[in-house]
């Protein structure tokens, strides 16, 4: 897998909270401590808007929104292309 650099500067009190956290948790390094915390964040964050819960009574009502829906017109067809190009499935 292909590297990249990103370099950042902390405030001496968060780098010595990140390395005593590096170091309570057996990461070989600094380095790979904070790619890993970075990582897993990333992911949560991800995680938590490419999908979403509905109540019971809300998903009903939009299935049944759905299944009364009249043919679609000419801007959701537009929109729905528009999201197409932009990777949406």
């Amino acid at each position: 897998m292909a590297t990249v650099r990103f370099e950042m500067r902390l405030e001496e009190e968060l780098k010595a909270k990140v390395e005593r956290a590096s170091a309570l948790t057996n990461c070989p390094n600094l380095k790979a401590y904070i790619a890993e915390v970075i990582e897993e964040h990333a992911n949560k964050v991800i995680a938590e808007h490419d999908s979403f819960t509905l109540k019971n009574d809300v998903f009903d009502s939009f299935m049944v929104a759905c299944e009364n829906a009249s043919a679609p017109n000419a801007a959701l067809i537009k929109a729905a292309e528009n999201a197409k190009k932009l990777g949406f499935k």
